[in-house]
């Protein structure tokens, strides 16, 4: 399981053992403000309100892939049927 957890303006995304429970570190720090994450496609997408862009990261090396731009702030981020969707405002 992935989690975020925002801490003013910098958040963490970390992996949690959804058997021990225990979530041993913080795999990935965001600069700005992450509203939404979504696991799929071989990635984690991460919607970046602050930064308006979505960040694509390799789930295995918490190695940031791209920061693509979306033209507004995002909000909400989903993965289906091989595609993201991103909802912006």
């Amino acid at each position: 399981m992935y989690a975020s957890t925002s801490r003013s303006r910098f958040a963490a995304i970390g992996r949690q053992n959804v058997h021990s429970g225990t979530c041993p570190h913080s795999d990935l720090t965001v600069p700005h403000t992450p509203l939404a994450l979504a696991v799929g496609g071989g990635a984690i997408w991460i919607a970046d309100y602050g930064e308006r862009k979505v960040i694509k990261v390799d789930p295995h090396t918490s190695e940031v892939f791209a920061r693509i731009g979306v033209g507004g702030h995002p909000w909400g981020v989903a993965v289906a049927g091989g595609r993201v969707f991103v909802g912006v405002d």
